[in-house]
């Protein structure tokens, strides 16, 4: 070991540099290994038998939370689920003409006063919310589609 330590202190302070970041490479390299054996229970050959089972009393344990329960929303288009899924619909019924809107405004908030990004007609949505404006005597949706996400009014959504 002094030998070792010998040859350490003749290096140069770039090649110790260099040295302590391939020491700690190989220790990361070892580390996140053990980690993985230990999470795939590879590692049982490893552990002695004389390791205690620890068992942790019930009421010592944080209770965990229910999931919150899906919340429905009736529109015009259907029943949609909360957390749910549903398709971007550009169609729009409340013209005289067959008009259907490719590029779907997301909106910052309900009613929407900013538009935060676009979303294409058939695009699949996640629902996040819903919100209800008295103002405008419709349903918002919060949706999420890849990054875009924000407010969208309920006659661009669809379940098909």
């Amino acid at each position: 070991m002094e030998a070792f330590r010998e040859r350490v202190s003749n290096l140069s302070r770039i090649e110790r540099l260099i040295l302590a970041v391939i020491a700690g490479v190989l220790l990361l390299t070892c580390c996140s290994s053990l980690v993985r054996m230990i999470s795939s229970n590879r590692a049982e050959p490893f552990v002695e038998e004389s390791v205690p089972v620890v068992t942790i009393p019930a009421d010592i344990v944080e209770p965990v939370e229910p999931a919150p329960s899906a919340e429905t929303v009736t529109t015009a288009k259907g029943t949609f689920s909360i957390p749910g899924t549903a398709t971007l619909d550009g169609r729009d019924p409340e013209t005289s003409e067959a008009v259907t809107i490719m590029s779907i405004n997301i909106w910052d908030g309900v009613p929407g006063h900013r538009v935060v990004c676009k979303l294409d007609h058939g695009d699949q949505v996640d629902l996040l919310a819903a919100q209800w404006s008295e103002e405008e005597g419709r349903t918002y949706f919060q949706v999420r589609g890849g990054v875009c996400e924000g407010w969208i009014s309920e006659s661009f959504l669809s379940l098909e």
